[in-house]
């Protein structure tokens, strides 16, 4: 504004008439030249209006020249201040980085600092443990030691009065306090003196052991043949019930044999064990007709009279012979095995109880076979031969896992003595697959014509099955033992009594018909026992 200002000055100092000259003062007082001035001053004042125009032109272009360089001076300003706002974004986030950065270091150094706290706890925990625990293997050692002193102690009273005072002084530990020389020492407790025959519990060490089994199955639902019924006449309907005795197949005592193998582990001591039980067992059974009253029949001019007395058997016949003689073979195949996890635990002065957890198999097969022989025909006077025979099988088979739990205790009596109880619940899942066959073949004496119906052999039943199944077992056993003990070894010797019991895997189909010559009326039923396994079992176990 002052520059514009400045500027107009200029202009009409330069348009303005100024001081007349030399040559005006004599126009003037010329009147001749009044004429001449006259026109002068106007041709002067054109001139001097179009200056006064070009001055307020030039007025206008520094107004708007101002008013440029005022909005350059504001945009100037708003981008200064634009930019002073990022630079102050930046420096703010830098600021935030920054103050972020030294808290992620702070709370590294932390957790570092936290984590070596905590390995140097640890470390101090676990060389604790290990002072307790050595300090726990020197107050056994000592007082096993303590134990075996009173043991020489006795001997000396026994062999050689006149020293004990000697030999006192010689077994006294260093740490222990001196004793008066004719005072009587302090036995140990009467719980220490069982580790003298069996191993220590908080001590490290592997067993391993075998047992002989002097075994019997005992199983129900086997029965096979009723011995003296008395059969209906050939070709009649009459209905007898069961008369006579009734005859079923058994087991005989057979040996089989268990192994196992453990482990005790520091520092909790618990044991590891695995083991496997194999037995076998199987019998032939008969059952013949009453020797008073053989099972003949007896056709005079093609018409029969009945048998006196035969074996009928359980099972579908579907026949009218009688039969004079049942025969049956039954064996069992008996596999186990156990993967057990088991703790001992000192409960009283001379009772060590062990708890025992683990997974267990099973492998069990059962093989049945029966069959019946007919009696003769006598045919006017003579003997024709003819008869039916019948054969079939009970077959069946599981295999399958679970869980057993268990409790082990040893009894100590004294002198190495003791008594073992055991006893276990096993409850498995697996597979139950089953067979179940019969069938029928009719012999006819020559000469005689072919009968109307199909030639025999003729399937009565052949029933397969398949399903999966829960199988209880339970294992109880009572068995005295006497053992030693000694530094780094020792050994059980046992022998007595063991009772094994499944249950939910003994089936039989039995066919059951109202008719005595055909399927009419027959219904499938099938019976259900009990599986068990007692006897003998002698075993030795070593300890190291």
């Amino acid at each position: 504004m002052s520059l514009g200002l400045l500027m107009l000055h200029i202009a009409l100092g330069t348009l303005l008439p100024g001081a007349p000259s030399e040559t005006s003062k004599q126009g003037v007082s010329s009147q001749n030249d009044e004429s001449a001035l006259i026109a002068e001053l106007a041709e002067s004042g054109a001139d001097l209006s179009k200056k006064l125009a070009l001055v307020q032109g030039m007025i206008q272009d520094l107004e708007k020249q101002n008013l440029e360089l005022k909005e350059i001076q504001e945009k100037n300003a708003e981008i200064t201040k634009l930019e002073i706002s990022a630079i102050n974004e930046r420096l703010f986030a830098e600021r935030e980085k920054h103050l972020q950065e030294i808290k992620n270091l702070e709370q590294t150094h932390a957790e570092t600092v936290k984590l070596e706290i905590q390995e140097i706890n640890e470390r101090l925990l676990q060389e604790k443990a290990q002072h307790l625990n050595q300090i726990t293997i020197l107050e056994k050692e000592l007082v096993s030691m303590n134990d075996k002193v009173d043991w020489l102690d006795k001997k000396a009273i026994k062999r050689f009065s006149t020293e004990i005072g000697g030999l006192i002084e010689t077994a006294t530990l260093p740490d222990t306090p001196s004793e008066a020389p004719n005072a009587t020492r302090t036995t140990s407790p009467a719980s220490l003196s069982i580790f003298r025959y069996r191993p220590e519990i908080k001590k490290s060490g592997g067993y391993l052991g075998v047992e002989f089994l002097w075994w019997k199955v005992y199983e129900g639902a086997l029965d096979y043949a009723i011995k003296g019924q008395i059969a209906p006449n050939q070709g009649s309907d009459e209905i007898i019930g069961p008369i006579g005795k009734l005859e079923s197949a058994s087991f005989s005592w057979a040996p089989g044999y268990r192994t196992y193998i453990g482990y005790r582990f520091r520092p909790d001591f618990w044991e590891l064990e695995a083991s496997y039980t194999y037995y076998h067992s199987s019998r032939h059974n008969k059952a013949r007709h009453p020797k008073c009253c053989p099972p003949n029949v007896t056709v005079v001019d093609s018409v029969a009279t009945g048998p006196e007395k035969a074996v009928v058997g359980t099972f579908a016949q579907f026949t009218d012979t009688p039969m004079a003689l049942g025969k049956s073979l039954i064996s069992l195949n008996y596999n186990l095995g156990d993967l057990l996890l088991a703790r001992r635990f000192l409960t009283s002065d001379a009772i060590i109880m062990r708890v025992l957890l683990g997974g267990t198999g099973a492998w069990i097969d059962q093989h049945w076979h029966y069959k019946y022989l007919p009696g003769d025909f006598i045919i006017d006077g003579f003997d024709a031969g003819s008869g039916a025979t019948v054969r079939g099988k009970e077959n069946w088979k599981f295999s399958g896992g679970g869980v057993r739990l268990g409790l082990d205790m040893d009894w100590f009596a004294g002198k190495g003595f003791s008594i073992l109880s055991e006893g276990s619940f096993a409850l498995f899942f697996g597979s139950y697959s089953k067979l179940s066959y019969n069938e029928v073949n009719n012999h006819f004496p020559p000469g005689l014509p072919p009968p109307p119906e199909p030639q025999f052999p003729q399937v009565i039943n052949n029933l397969r099955q398949h399903d999966d199944r829960f199988v209880f077992h339970t294992r109880l056993s009572f068995l005295p033992a006497w053992g030693m003990h000694f530094n780094k070894w020792g050994f059980l010797l046992y022998a007595g009594y063991e009772l094994n019991f499944f249950a939910n895997l003994q089936e039989v189909l039995r066919p059951l018909s109202f008719s005595d010559r055909s399927f009419d009326g027959r219904e499938t039923g099938f019976t259900y026992g009990f599986l068990g396994i007692q006897g003998l079992t002698a075993g030795l176990k070593l300890d190291f």
